[in-house]
Parts: structure tokens; sequence; C-alpha cells
């Protein structure tokens, strides 16, 4: 595992968008996606999810801090979801920027928002059904995530899924951790007669 400063190697930039979209992504990016206790609403427009009521948690407030200024909701990169309980609360959201198709990668990002729903398994459960979705219909062939290496639940539960350190990113703030996870994952194929997009090897950070 590759240890680099913030702001170098190859999996602290990304290049630019290159406009390559799968089939029938119109139809894949407003579906209400199902999970076992959660269920994924798109969010439209520019305005991210309402977080009114969010806060209390070091994790929540960090999160908070970086999608204000670092996350273009609206733009055909981003896909982004707002994490509803099964009663229609909202509770935090999910989303996939700097989608690259070409590619076929995209980074994750993660909030449960309402700190009396942390530590219950509902994250994870949101990340499970998206990555199910993505591996069903969508071209991505990997999805990585970034998390800081003190947040140990956060880490337990990416790992539960498939997700692998990658890198280690040296930040102001501590060590940030380079999660991946390649698709389909054991088990999980896509629908048949689904085409896979032909990607090169990059590997981040390695």
């Amino acid at each position: 595992m590759t240890e680099f400063p913030m702001g170098q190697g190859r999996g602290a930039r990304h290049l630019g968008f290159v406009n390559v979209w799968p089939r029938g992504h119109g139809k894949v990016a407003h579906e209400l996606i199902q999970g076992r206790s959660v269920r994924l609403r798109p969010v439209d427009g520019l305005r991210p999810v309402a977080r009114a009521g969010w806060g209390g948690d070091p994790e929540i407030e960090r999160y908070l801090a970086q999608a204000d200024g670092g996350v273009e909701y609206g733009s055909r990169h981003v896909r982004a979801f707002a994490i509803e309980t099964l009663e229609g609360a909202v509770i935090g959201e999910v989303l996939l920027q700097d989608l690259r198709w070409n590619l076929g990668r995209a980074e994750l990002r993660v909030c449960i928002g309402e700190a009396p729903y942390l530590g219950r398994g509902l994250g994870r459960d949101a990340i499970g059904a998206l990555l199910e979705h993505i591996e069903a219909h969508w071209h991505l062939r990997e999805v990585y995530l970034r998390v800081h290496r003190d947040n140990v639940r956060a880490v337990r539960c990416y790992e539960a899924l498939g997700f692998t350190r990658s890198a280690r990113i040296r930040a102001a703030d501590g060590v940030v951790l380079l999660m991946s996870v390649r698709l389909p994952r054991p088990g999980h194929e896509r629908l048949e007669g689904d085409r896979a997009v032909e990607t090169g090897q990059q590997v981040l950070g390695v």
C-alpha cells in the first residue's frame, strides 16, 4: 500500500471527464433503489439533500465541510441519492462523483447525517444497495472512496462490503485511506445482455 502527501500521486487527483454514457442511463439514474432498511431516492437539480438538523458528530461535520465546496450537484458527473428510512425520513446522503464512464470508475461518498441513526448499519445498507444496483445496471468496473484511518467504524463497514485498502494519503487533519472495490463482486452479476465497458488497468495509488 503506497503512501503519499495529499494532492500528489495518481490517487490524489483525477483527470477530466469524457462524455461516455451507459446504455439506459436516463432510466437508471431516476430509479428508486430499495435496500433492506433504507431506500435511495435520486436527488434532482442543483441542491443537495436538505440537511437541517445534521451534525453532532465529528464525521458528519467533516463530510458537510467537504461536500459544501466540492460536490457539483446536478452535474452529469455526479449521481446523488437521499437515504430514507422505510418510513420516509431523510437521514443521509450517498453519491457517486467523478464519474468516468470511459474508465468505468467513480468515487463514492456517504453520510448518515442524523446522529441518532448512526451505528445502526443503515449506511452499510445504503452502500450495499447502491453497489448491487451498479452491478446490475451500470457499466462501472471500480468504485473507490476516501476515509480517515481513525474512523474505525467506517473502515470496517467498507471492508465488509468488499473494499480493500489501496493507499494512504497524508492530509492536514490526519491519514486518509484510499479504498476501492472491483465490480462485479464475486456472486454479483450484471443483467444478461448488459455489456461492460472495457477499461485500462489503471490502479489507484499502488
